[in-house]
């Protein structure tokens, strides 16, 4: 059957089909007992029909109402119908949407548009999904025996109103929308795919591998429904008349599956991605590549080397084929061996060998497929679009996707824009070719040369040994306080089936040796970047996902039905490189924060039983030793109460008093003397001629040895000429510069790891700058000479500023020492005196109100306790409240009345809770503001609005009311990122109209790929603005950046400067530019 392209997935149906052909044979197990449940076309054929007329008709109560592009969700799990109801929908012509059985979290995000759900599971979960909803009933064949459940929305809800037409043509119209979180991880992102799009590959397919003229083979479903290669198995399958071969839930994973389903079921087209074909033992494997009527199609990750390099004892004809979901589905094929297969092939041939070491050619452009190449270094990177067929793509925030993000991707199918996919690749001695080369976010600079991970992974997959076989290797870089380390974790398995001798560590000290020999010279004169730092073996297969591709952070499948949670934190800690030191906490062996939550995630997405557990496991994590946390683990795992909240707190109230009414509305810049302004990140500052600001200019940036990770302190003397600018970077450099010219006043090497944020304060006339380090001192450094006045050591690493506190001329911190310290510059070298608190490590900056007639102070801890400490009796607390998740931003003082103020508090949760600073009563508290969000900067409080804009670290800036936590607004900057760039915004600062213009307000806001964003910030309710944030303009940074952005304004002129450091070693300063 020849396909005329651009066409609809209906048109992908062969003519040749006989009414008693089987079309389609479900698997429910394998083996000699096995025997499938089979569906003639004519069945399929009515079936799907008869579903089709339900949908249809069903459609017609919205017709006039609402312009609505219906869609269908479908609930899957492997299923005799799946190709049933996606030709349903396909010939109702409405969209379908494929979601997995834990549905919940996207089915919300989607369920607006929804006419229709079809639950293709057997769990009771979902006899009930929504009030929206109500269940078809009428008893059919179809409905009654195929265990089939329909649900439709009721008549009398409410549709969203999307004022577009619904498109006929195939290059626009909606076929399905499928997720992908891309090869690269971060935000989740939804593909809208029209027919044309899919059915390109499907029309290039049937014309490379011809249509049978009997129906005596089949296609094996490999993909679930959730992954688009599934679609394009299904209507190849339908389109070449062969049967569509569906295997039950989990029946791929056993190692002789594939090949018992190929020989069994007449399977002669086979795709699937490399490591589920690399998870079948050695003999499976062998079998399928000695049959010489099988087509094996590879895509979805890297081509095996080990197979490219043995082609000539492989019977099998085997493909390369690489896409990405995005513009869904294949892009480019080519035959292993010959690089040349079907007519369109045949016009592009040759026989070119790798350019370099390690790399995979992925071929030529199939049908409909534009590839442009955008130059990256001496490689380039692949932008795809499909000629003559539409896609989209929008990014998840976990929040219902609106009304105008949905109608502006259906709008996009009709023009849609090329897709940078991050893949590299090299162009072969021809010209033409192409030569898979890794992922750009997995290409690392390592020991001054650039090394790709993916071609280290499929070297050392490469290295043949006698007794075992190499199933798989990850390698990742882990960032360890004493810097990265690179390790490889190898997935082995042995060659002789029943060889049940367990291997010595000897034994794996000579196959580390070997690996590293064959990488020597493997890559030759080059080759030490590539060597890994520690390689880990794991006995058994990889772990893969429902796709079959293998996790980043994948662990070796355990042979019992429960693993082991111990054996999982104890893997876990092994693949982020951390020592497993039973006496030593998780930051003294070398951990970090971020790390931290990432291995309580993946604990809970192991251990299910621990999922309300995650907020007190990271508290326990970053507090106690790791023998502590192994205990607490335990427990967790076995409390009767795993089902419910484990979030408790515990309030401890010493003794109350009462404070006195003079609290500030807000802490725009800090003041110990009316003789100089102290300006710090976060802070609001104010302007009566900044109108029309249109971006960025570069004025200066100054060199620092290493990167710059702490935020500036500006200190501007009312008797000096200019404002001066502080800070330190990791190679202990600290500097006082001028803040205009960027010229050193002064500066010093402590040869101390910065990270903090210095501090200015004492003596208005002879100011002292206060600055810790990771070595756990902190300095005194005379502002005008740098001059180090003295040192006090604390236990534990300084991570954030010390708060002055003129009333009591101390200066208080805490630490990774577990303690608050207050330090008297009149009486060093030891802390004038000491806070236990609660125990755990503290790194968010302490509060205060700024009356100096207050004697308390606000600690958050990564213990999750956030409390007030009396000043005139410091070793006891006023009020505490634990069980919260770790704080890691510094609690902001409200004071929405000056009789009750509050302390509110952001964890890392992104949930937002607030205290009476009196009583500590727990005024209000909201719950998460998105699921995908973590909150470690410092939030910054807006003066005129009474709210707060707090960052994350999934690029979304929430405002949230100071009053009573609601969420006023969120937005979303993450347009503009390419994949595996960072997200993570930093705290931001605000230029507020001295006239009280709410049309002169701007936002300046930093992100941690180095982007810097001027932002007009108005308020939406009065000007009606769609969105209250319009980025004005915007700059980027030469490096990463993690650093704050310091704003310094003049009141009575138009200079707005904008200090931020960066991790290309330097500190740069920018004037906003005033049209």
């Amino acid at each position: 059957m020849r396909i005329t392209w651009p066409c609809y997935l209906t048109d992908c149906v062969s003519p040749r089909w006989k009414s008693s052909d089987p079309c389609i044979q479900f698997w429910a197990g394998f083996g000699d007992d096995a025997s499938p449940r089979t569906l003639t076309f004519s069945q399929f054929d009515a079936y799907s029909s008869e579903l089709c007329e339900v949908l249809t008709q069903h459609s017609r109560n919205w017709t006039g109402k609402y312009s609505v592009l219906p869609l269908v969700i479908i609930i899957w799990s492997p299923h005799i119908l799946t190709s049933v109801v996606v030709h349903a929908a396909a010939k109702a012509r409405m969209g379908f949407f494929p979601i997995s059985c834990d549905f919940s979290s996207i089915f919300n995000e989607i369920e607006a548009f929804a006419l229709a759900v079809i639950d293709l599971t057997e769990s009771e979960r979902f006899t009930s999904i929504s009030e929206n909803f109500f269940v078809y009933s009428m008893q059919t064949k179809l409905f009654g025996d195929c265990d089939l459940r329909l649900f439709l929305r009721d008549p009398s809800t409410v549709l969203p109103k999307i004022h577009i037409g619904v498109h006929l043509e195939a290059s626009s119209h909606l076929a399905y929308m499928i997720t992908s979180s891309g090869s690269s991880g971060g935000p989740g992102k939804i593909a809208f795919i029209s027919d044309a799009c899919l059915t390109a590959n499907i029309s290039d397919l049937c014309t490379r591998f011809e249509p049978l003229q009997t129906n005596q083979k089949s296609v094996l479903l490999t993909a679930p429904l959730t992954f688009d290669p599934s679609l394009v198995q299904i209507y190849f399958a339908l389109a070449t008349g062969r049967c569509l071969t569906i295997p039950g839930s989990g029946l791929l994973c056993h190692p002789d599956s594939m090949a018992f389903f190929c020989s069994t079921a007449h399977v002669d087209w086979l795709q699937c991605t490399p490591n589920l074909f690399m998870l079948q033992s050695q003999e499976s494997r062998n079998r399928l590549l000695q049959n010489s009527e099988l087509n094996i199609i590879m895509g979805g990750e890297t081509f095996p080397l080990k197979l490219l390099e043995s082609c000539e004892c492989i019977k099998a004809t085997v493909y390369n084929i690489y896409g990405v979901t995005e513009v869904s589905c294949w892009a480019t094929l080519c035959q292993i061996g010959l690089r040349t297969s079907g007519e369109h092939d045949r016009k592009r041939q040759c026989s070119c060998l790798p350019p370099s070491p390690g790399l995979t050619p992925i071929g030529f452009p199939m049908l409909g497929t534009n590839i442009t190449l955008h130059p990256v270094g001496d490689k380039n990177e692949i932008v795809l679009s499909r000629g003559n067929a539409g896609f989209a793509v929008l990014r998840r925030n976990g929040c219902p996707i609106s009304v105008e993000d949905y109608q502006s991707s259906i709008c996009t199918l009709q023009h849609p824009r090329p897709w940078s996919t991050g893949d590299l690749v090299v162009s072969g001695s021809c010209g033409k070719c192409l030569w898979f080369a890794g992922r750009k976010d997995r290409t690392t600079k390592r020991l001054g040369h650039q090394i790709c991970l993916e071609t280290l992974e499929a070297a050392i997959s490469n290295c043949k040994f006698r007794w075992i076989d190499i199933k798989n290797c990850q390698c990742k870089l882990a960032s360890l306080r004493g810097g990265p380390i690179l390790l490889a974790f190898v997935w082995i398995a042995r060659c002789r089936v029943g060889h049940s001798v367990r291997f010595s560590s000897a034994f794996f000290d000579r196959i580390r040796h070997q690996i590293v020999c064959y990488l020597r010279t493997y890559f030759g004169p080059v080759s030490a970047p590539w060597i890994p730092t520690k390689i880990v073996f794991y006995d058994g297969a990889p772990r893969l996902s429902t796709h079959g591709k293998i996790s980043r952070l994948a662990s070796a499948n355990s042979t019992t039905l429960r693993v082991d949670v111990l054996s999982t934190f104890r893997v876990l800690m092994a693949e982020c490189g951390i020592p497993l030191n039973l006496s030593k906490s998780f930051y003294d062996v070398g951990g970090s924060s971020l790390q931290a939550i990432q291995l309580i995630e993946a604990l809970a997405e192991r251990h299910r039983e621990l999922s309300n557990f995650k907020g007190t496991l990271l508290a326990k994590l970053l507090s106690v030793n790791i023998a502590a946390f192994r205990k607490f683990l335990t427990f967790c795992c076995e409390s009767p109460i795993g089902c419910r909240s484990a979030r408790t707190r515990r309030t401890r109230t010493s003794y109350l008093r009462k404070l006195p009414p003079h609290f500030d509305n807000y802490a725009a810049t800090s003041h110990f003397s009316e003789s100089a302004d102290i300006i710090t990140s976060g802070s609001v500052q104010f302007h009566s001629c900044l109108h029309k600001p249109s971006g960025f200019h570069h004025r200066w940036k100054k060199p620092y040895g290493k990167c710059i990770d702490a935020s500036a302190v500006v200190y501007a003397s009312h008797s000096a000429k200019s404002p001066v600018v502080c800070v330190g970077s990791h190679s202990g450099q600290f500097a006082v510069s001028d803040l205009r010219t960027g010229k050193s006043l002064w500066s010093v090497n402590l040869n101390e790891r910065i990270e903090s944020s210095p501090t200015v304060g004492f003596d208005f006339s002879d100011p002292t700058v206060v600055v810790g380090t990771l070595s756990g001192n902190v300095h005194g450094l005379q502002m005008q000479s740098g001059r180090n006045l003295w040192s006090v050591s604390v236990d534990g690493a300084v991570k954030s500023a010390p708060l002055f506190l003129p009333q009591k001329s101390v200066f208080v911190l805490g630490s990774h020492g577990r303690r608050v310290y207050a330090i008297d510059p009149r009486s060093p070298p030891s802390p004038v005196w000491v806070s236990d608190f609660d125990g755990s490590p503290i790194v968010a900056p302490i509060s205060a109100t700024n009356s100096v007639m207050l004697d308390q102070i606000f600690v958050g801890s990564l213990g999750g306790t956030v409390g007030c400490i009396d000043l005139r009796n410091p070793r006891r607390t006023i009020w505490s409240h634990g069980g919260i998740s770790p704080v890691f931003s510094k609690p902001t003082i409200f004071s929405g009345s000056s009789e009750n103020p509050c302390v509110i508090v952001t964890p890392v949760d992104s949930s937002v809770l607030s205290y009476s600073a009196v009583t500590g009563q727990c005024l209000w508290e909201t719950c998460r503001l998105s699921s995908s969000s973590n909150v470690f900067k410092d939030s910054l409080h807006s003066p005129t609005k009474n709210d707060l804009l707090i960052a994350s670290n999934d690029g979304m800036l929430f405002s949230v009311s100071a009053s009573d936590g609601a969420c006023i607004w969120r937005e979303s900057f993450i347009s503009d990122l390419l994949p595996g760039e960072p997200a993570s915004l930093n705290t931001p600062s605000l230029v507020h109209s001295t006239n009280d213009s709410l049309e002169n307000q701007f936002l300046l806001l930093s992100r941690a790929d180095g982007s810097i964003f001027l932002c007009g910030y108005r308020d939406a309710n009065v000007n009606k603005a769609k969105s209250p944030i319009s980025v004005i303009g915007s700059t980027k940074l030469p490096g990463l950046c993690f650093s704050n952005p310091v704003v310094f304004s003049k009141r009575e002129s138009d200079e707005c400067l904008v200090v931020i450091g960066c991790r290309d070693d330097n500190l740069h300063c920018f004037s906003v530019i005033n049209d």
